[in-house]
């Protein structure tokens, strides 16, 4: 067994890690690395390995700096299966198609610029019909149902707790008589937040693959900036103001509708009406509302009640067109 490292290392961005085994080669996710255009897109173009040569691919969760290059490594010539959790697969099918729009957008804004200064035009690093021949190669599975990607390569899902459909990976290697238990952290979400089920605990493997974001902070209870948020919101509705939070379209959005949910069902804060302002974070939640199965105990609690939806309620107002996000302003 050899284990290669093309990103995610001495860096956050870009997770790529390639293990060849018996013969066969199994990339654990293809991310994008993140920062200045002069600084990422090369890195992103080429890959230091073969795409043609990769068997398959093992993703993690669909955030960009773990999915966003799936398209370009499509294009480069890969044509094996991508296998995910389910709910990692349907939210891919929004982040990279999302990814690619913003591939072209910026290409076209750069080779206007280039074209000013008579200089050739650049190539996206991949379009939407890239995006869309990666996502006819998702499989998806369930957590903890084992899966043979490659021979030899026993592989099942753990949750992480990170965001939708997140997973850590146990891969079950046996190559020449020698079993061996390999496990990819992905990354990993923290104990006690809403809506998600808390990271599980993977059981012994002999090597260690291991996300460290966070590995030297420590973070607050969860608890405690959710009353911050509430007496916030609380303070600034009783004075007659208007409450702005710019958060992540996957994940926070819909940790702040469900916050503001709670929040005025049980009285804490003043009604008034709550609008999502981001086609993204708009059918993301989509997702997380066709994956129930990835909620928490108290979540599904809270919805199977009967007398609550997770992410919907009656002030809440989804902006799904241009001309109603124009209305807000």
């Amino acid at each position: 067994m050899r284990i290669s490292f093309h990103g995610a290392a001495h860096t956050v961005t870009g997770s790529q890690h390639l293990v060849e085994v018996n013969g066969s080669r199994l990339l654990l996710d293809c991310g994008l690395f993140q920062g200045r255009r002069a600084d990422t897109y090369e890195r992103n173009l080429n890959f230091h390995h073969d795409p043609r040569k990769v068997d398959a691919v093992i993703l993690s969760h669909a955030h960009i700096d773990h999915a966003g290059n799936l398209p370009n490594l499509v294009k480069k010539g890969f044509d094996g299966p991508i296998c995910s959790t389910r709910a990692t697969a349907d939210l891919s099918n929004l982040m990279v198609l999302d990814s690619a729009h913003i591939q072209e957008s910026d290409a076209a804004y750069v080779n206007k610029k280039r074209a000013q200064r008579g200089e050739p035009a650049i190539e996206p690093l991949y379009t939407m019909q890239d995006a869309e021949r990666a996502m006819g190669l998702f499989k998806g599975v369930d957590y903890e149902e084992k899966f043979e990607p490659i021979p030899g390569v026993v592989v099942h899902f753990f949750e992480a707790g990170h965001i939708l459909g997140s997973a850590g990976v146990m891969l079950e290697i046996e190559e020449k008589g020698r079993k061996i238990k390999l496990c990819f952290s992905g990354d990993i979400g923290r104990f006690k937040l809403p809506l998600l089920r808390d990271p599980v605990l993977p059981q012994a493997a002999d090597y260690l693959i291991m996300e460290s974001t966070y590995g030297d902070k420590s973070h607050r209870d969860p608890e405690i900036a959710f009353v911050e948020f509430r007496d916030v919101v609380k303070r600034t509705l009783e004075r007659g103001g208007k409450v702005i939070v710019p958060a992540f379209a996957v994940g926070r959005t819909q940790e702040l509708v469900y916050h503001l949910n709670h929040m005025m069902n049980l009285n804490e804060v003043p009604a008034a009406p709550v609008y999502v302002d981001s086609p993204l974070a708009v059918n993301s939640t989509g997702v997380f509302r066709r994956h129930l199965e990835c909620f928490d105990e108290e979540t599904r609690k809270f919805v199977e009640s009967g007398k609550h939806a997770a992410l919907d309620f009656k002030m809440l107002t989804y902006i799904k067109t241009v001309e109603e996000s124009k209305a807000l302003n």
